[in-house]
């Protein structure tokens, strides 16, 4: 698989939106500092709340929707647990993520996909360190790897299959901010992933 920081395709065949637009807030990273540090309230409550990225995510229609708790406000993640199995006919069966929410307090996601399927790989997050990318692959309507980079800076992974002919790259880079929670679609595989964005805090 290429690495993380090369990869730059943001759509494939299979993105459901089929453009990479952020949901919400269009401004890029240097505006939206400017915004935060305004004397109007109004506008520094719209920076905090979460930007989802998609909207639909990267991957396959097939499977359940999954997305976190809409009345949860994300401010930064704190685990991420990933199910892969490796190889040339490798995937991710699963995922689960644990973050905090701006009122500071410990929200787990439960498992997307299929946990009795392969090895868990945890990537824990420390304090003052912040998800800035995300890289995968997808290929035969599932995610077949993840790649994820920090501010640290730290790259985890790739998670999942070799590369093959025929799969699609995708990059969600947020610029300067912070990847804060994720949403997707799963059955026994997860079938797409997309991601939520916020300033590092």
């Amino acid at each position: 698989m290429s690495s993380c920081s090369s990869i730059n395709t943001r759509a494939g065949s299979r993105f459901m939106n089929n453009k990479a637009s952020k949901q919400g807030s269009n401004f890029p990273a240097s505006q939206r500092k400017l915004a935060m540090s305004s004397s109007s309230s109004t506008i520094k409550a719209a920076m905090v709340a979460p930007t989802k990225i998609g909207p639909s995510g990267f991957g396959a229609t097939e499977g359940s929707a999954q997305d976190i708790d809409s009345n949860s406000k994300p401010k930064a993640l704190q685990q991420i647990d990933i199910w892969a199995k490796d190889g040339s006919a490798g995937r991710i069966d699963a995922i689960s993520f644990i973050y905090a929410d701006q009122d500071s307090q410990t929200v787990t996601v439960p498992a997307w996909g299929n946990t009795e399927a392969s090895g868990k790989s945890t990537i824990t997050i420390g304090s003052g360190e912040y998800l800035t990318k995300l890289c995968g692959t997808t290929a035969n309507n599932c995610v077949t790897s993840l790649t994820f980079s920090t501010s640290k800076p730290a790259t985890y992974g790739p998670y999942g299959r070799s590369p093959t002919t025929g799969e699609q790259e995708f990059t969600i880079d947020v610029d300067g901010d912070s990847i804060v929670a994720f949403y997707g679609r799963s059955d026994h595989y997860l079938r797409a992933i997309g991601a939520y964005s916020g300033p590092q805090a």
